[in-house]
């Protein structure tokens, strides 16, 4: 499965983010219609505003980015790191709509203070999210270590099979949500508790992955940025159902967490932080001078 999904990945990937378009002119329409003529869509075709209208397709384009996420299982770590905090970093984004959406229907300076954490947060891990690949790409003086399951071909059989149940659990994830939104099931859908599925599914996947290199690894580095990981996803996780106010200060510390571990890694292999800082001006300023 795991081939299949790679080879037509890009296919794939097309179709969603049609599919999202398509889903945003069907919520515009079904809100203009339902202006008109009111109580004839089932009410989980029309979105409560104008602003909501986005909530769908938002939900979607949250889907490919979490489709390629698990794809990237079999990718570097720190690619896996970077793709999900860029997934985090949408959902908060998509906060932002929610929270103009709610003061728009009813202005409160509490739900003004919310949308302002929000929407400064959304900033915040935006730049974090840039400053998290400018520190793998350019700070490190090599990647972050894999661990070596080629010698033990059953560890290697054992994240294989968790690389997979993690994908088949995602898709069944998104088809049970879906099937039952369209259905008119009142508490399934994209929204928090779709997004608190999907990253348990993922701290298990850590946490299994966290094991793999506990009995493969030799170097203690490794075993620390990956428990990073773990603990940094758990605090996401704890983090999506709360208040505004406390979410989006705890994902920004789960995300300068692992900023800093990434960062030490290459303390770790005997580099100053003077000597990573000129090794970045270096790889920049060559970036430039080169045709």
């Amino acid at each position: 499965m795991f081939s299949y999904l790679i080879k037509h990945e890009k296919t794939i990937s097309k179709i969603i983010l049609i599919t999202a378009l398509g889903v945003f002119l069907f919520s515009l329409l079904s809100y203009g219609f339902d202006n008109f003529y009111p109580n004839i869509l089932p009410r989980q075709f029309v979105p409560d505003s104008l602003l909501s209208t986005i909530d769908a397709a938002f939900a979607l384009i949250l889907i490919y980015e979490l489709f390629a996420l698990t794809l990237g299982t079999r990718g570097p770590f720190i690619s896996f790191i970077h793709r999900e905090f860029e997934i985090i970093s949408l959902i908060v984004l998509r906060d932002v709509f929610k929270q103009l959406d709610q003061l728009s229907a009813t202005f409160n300076h509490q739900l003004l203070v919310e949308l302002a954490v929000v929407a400064a947060g959304s900033i915040l891990l935006y730049f974090f999210v840039e400053l998290l690949e400018r520190v793998s790409n350019n700070l490190l003086s090599g990647p972050i270590k894999e661990e070596r399951l080629t010698e033990k071909s059953w560890l290697l059989a054992v994240k294989s099979l968790s690389q997979l149940l993690l994908i088949v659990y995602f898709i069944g994830i998104v088809a049970y949500e879906g099937i039952g939104w369209l259905i008119g099931v009142p508490t399934l859908g994209y929204g928090t508790n779709f997004l608190i599925l999907v990253f348990s599914g993922l701290i298990i996947y850590n946490i299994l992955t966290l094991f793999i290199v506990l009995i493969s690894a030799t170097t203690y580095e490794t075993l620390f940025e990956h428990s990073a990981l773990v603990l940094a996803s758990s605090v996401v996780l704890i983090s999506l159902p709360r208040d505004p106010l406390v979410s989006v200060p705890m994902i920004i510390g789960a995300l300068l967490f692992v900023i800093a571990t990434v960062f030490l890694h290459g303390y770790a292999n005997g580099n100053s932080f003077g000597s990573l800082a000129r090794e970045s001006r270096n790889k920049r300023r060559d970036s430039e001078s080169a045709p």
